[in-house]
């Protein structure tokens, strides 16, 4: 019965959102009633476009926790483990400072 809700339901798409956007920052909040997550994007010049903040229950919070581990296992499964990138660090022998 859930597949044929699934199939039942008219996906529409709000303005500009059907091209996607690329999102390589995210932040997540909550309290005990909600979780807030907000899709960033970093620019080179330094700034930061937020893209869209939604607002979960913590039900459907624990839903696309779910959702989105089994796909990126998926994912790691066809592909090869994820690796995260080593973290950058700023030089510490001094050449930044403006003494």
């Amino acid at each position: 019965m859930a597949d044929e809700i699934k199939t039942m339901a008219k996906v529409t798409f709000a303005e500009g959102a059907e091209t996607g956007n690329f999102c390589d920052n995210i932040a997540v909040g909550f309290n005990p009633e909600i979780f807030i997550v907000t899709l960033m994007q970093s620019t080179p010049e330094g700034t930061v476009r937020v893209h869209g903040r939604y607002i979960l229950t913590p039900t459907h919070a624990a839903r696309l926790l779910e959702h989105l581990s089994a796909q990126v296992q998926n994912y790691a499964k066809q592909n090869g483990p994820i690796t995260q990138p080593a973290p950058q660090v700023a030089p510490t022998d001094g050449a930044a400072s403006t003494n």
